[in-house]
């Protein structure tokens, strides 16, 4: 009984320290309902949790997002805060789940028929 419950208590503590983040990628060309966000256990060396939002204009003037959640290691993220501009940010955090929803998809989520419209209403 001693032996297996020692290995049990060694294998504790990876899974109390491995971090957990949300996991998924999403864009202003999907369709929201087809997002599946998940977690994960990061793999070792993968000390944050990160997530980013990258928006452009396009050629006809429509513009497109691109939101990802993933787990990161030290090349990616080197301290907890947000980095970047605006519209070509990474935020990075060391807690669990820590990289939860952020409010610009929704925002973008609204906008993006607003424009549309406008753009085919007066083009």
């Amino acid at each position: 009984m001693f032996p297996r419950s020692f290995a049990l208590l060694a294998l504790l503590p990876v899974a109390v320290l491995s971090l957990q983040c949300y996991n998924y990628m999403r864009s202003s060309n999907m369709n929201p309902a087809a997002v599946q966000t998940t977690s994960q256990t990061c793999p070792q060396g993968s000390f944050f949790c990160v997530k980013s939002f990258q928006q452009q204009q396009e050629m006809n003037g429509l513009i497109s997002w691109v939101e990802t959640r993933n787990c990161a290691n030290q090349q990616v993220c080197q301290r907890n805060g947000c980095f970047g501009q605006q519209f070509d940010q990474v935020c990075c955090c060391d807690g669990n789940y820590c990289n939860s929803a952020t409010d610009k998809v929704g925002i973008m989520a609204m906008l993006t028929p607003i424009a549309i419209y406008a753009v085919n209403q007066f083009a």
